[in-house]
């Protein structure tokens, strides 16, 4: 069986392109190497080699010596007029830094960083009595569940 991939970077989409289900995610990448645009918006990051492309599908990492066919269940259902988007990051591969660089070399760019703050508030303490439960008042109203911001 055959499927159709669609290729999804930040700067624009790039496909479809029909592969059969026993490609291997290396050759998928080759395919998309091949193809990058050499201008437009999507020429601002170009990949040099398979090893800069990483893909994405369903929130996992494809492993290049995987099989499309592995990842069937990520897939879903597909008829034969779908289109599987996958998600295309590209990472630079990083020159090894000698000591004698590392002080006075350049400096490589993070990777995107993302930062989650989570906030959890202390519960009441315990009020001591026959019931036992935590302490309300009427202006700290306190939600039931685990004191933190979602609950």
């Amino acid at each position: 069986m055959n499927v159709q991939l669609r290729f999804r970077h930040s700067n624009g989409d790039i496909g479809p392109f029909t592969f059969s289900e026993s490609a291997l995610v290396e050759s998928v990448k080759e395919t998309l190497l091949a193809a990058w645009p050499k201008d437009g918006p999507l020429a601002q990051e170009v990949p040099q080699q398979t090893g800069d492309i990483k893909l994405i599908l369903s929130g996992k990492w494809c492993e290049g010596v995987k099989h499309l066919s592995d990842y069937r269940r990520e897939m879903g259902e597909i008829k034969p007029d779908s289109v599987v988007t996958m998600l295309v990051v590209i990472r630079p591969s990083q020159p090894a830094v000698s000591g004698s660089q590392g002080s006075q070399g350049e400096r490589s760019k993070p990777d995107t960083v993302v930062t989650m703050l989570v906030v959890i508030r202390p519960s009441q303490p315990a009020v001591s009595g026959s019931q036992g439960g935590t302490a309300k008042t009427e202006s700290d109203p306190q939600k039931e569940g685990c004191a933190c911001v979602i609950c």
